[in-house]
């Protein structure tokens, strides 16, 4: 069987942001192949490869591959540490 997201079994580019390679891990492990992500979400099924080469994605592109796999984007306030509540 041919690798899910073919040219991309070597390792992840440590220069991508650290979503993105969040994303490609779950990408891989869901065994399916970047074309049927991309057309399932409905995008141009080249995108994931200039993602891989750190083109940086549209939100609404990286939300709608999340979705199949799964997954959504979420925006959520940080938290302090306990350093920052003076404690």
């Amino acid at each position: 069987m041919r690798h899910p997201i073919a040219c991309w079994k070597k390792s992840i580019p440590a220069n991508l942001h650290p979503l993105m390679k969040t994303f490609f891990k779950i990408a891989d492990e869901s065994e399916r192949t970047a074309y049927s992500i991309a057309e399932d979400a409905g995008v141009a099924s080249q995108i994931m490869r200039l993602w891989y080469k750190n083109q940086k994605p549209r939100i609404d592109n990286l939300d709608a591959c999340l979705n199949v796999l799964g997954y959504e984007l979420v925006i959520r306030k940080i938290e302090p540490t306990s350093n920052e509540k003076g404690v």
